[in-house]
C-alpha cells in the first residue's frame, strides 16, 4: 500500500504552493505540506470539479474543493510532512 493512501486532507486550506526546481511544496493550514516532485514525466493538473477523473494507473495523487481538483500524476515523490520540516526535503538544493 502507497504510505499516503490513507491520509485524509479533509478540511485542510491550500495556503500556497511554493515551486523549487521540480519540487512542488503544497503548504497546507493544518501545518502540513504536501511535497511532490515533477522528475521528468510528472505533472498536476488543475480542472473544474465537475469534469470526470479518468481512471488512470499513475494518478498519484486528487486534490478536491468544490472550485476545483488538482490531479497528480506520475509523481515520481509524493511526501506529508510537517511544515516546519519540509526544509529536510529541500533545505540541500541550491537557488533556481
Amino acid at each position: 500500500m502507497p504510505s499516503l493512501a490513507t491520509s485524509d486532507l479533509s478540511g485542510s486550506t491550500t495556503l500556497e504552493v511554493v515551486a523549487t526546481g521540480k519540487h512542488l511544496l503544497h503548504r497546507l493550514d493544518s501545518g502540513l505540506t504536501l511535497h511532490s516532485h515533477l522528475r521528468m514525466d510528472g505533472t498536476w493538473r488543475v480542472r473544474p470539479p465537475q469534469e470526470p477523473i479518468s481512471r488512470h494507473h499513475l494518478i498519484r495523487a486528487v486534490l478536491q474543493t468544490q472550485r476545483a481538483t488538482a490531479i497528480g500524476r506520475a509523481l515520481g515523490m509524493l511526501d506529508l510532512v510537517p511544515t516546519a520540516q519540509e526544509h529536510l526535503l529541500v533545505g540541500h538544493l541550491g537557488p533556481d
